[in-house]
């Protein structure tokens, strides 16, 4: 039998946010910017700021 050599892909909708734009909301609300600044910022919506904040923040730094 051949192996299977695809590599795995994500199966659903696609992030909306990059690693390096999560990275970015959470420097900047530790810096005490709003949500909707944060998202102006950023070029998309208030509720994935929300999202992510809720989702990334019991999780440490990367520092």
């Amino acid at each position: 039998m051949r192996q299977d050599t695809r590599i795995p892909r994500r199966i659903g909708r696609p992030p909306s946010l990059s690693p390096e734009q999560i990275a970015c909301v959470r420097t900047l609300v530790v810096q005490g910017h709003s949500v909707g600044s944060i998202a102006r910022t950023l070029n998309t919506t208030r509720q994935t700021i929300i999202r992510t904040k809720k989702q990334y923040s019991n999780r440490p730094t990367s520092r």
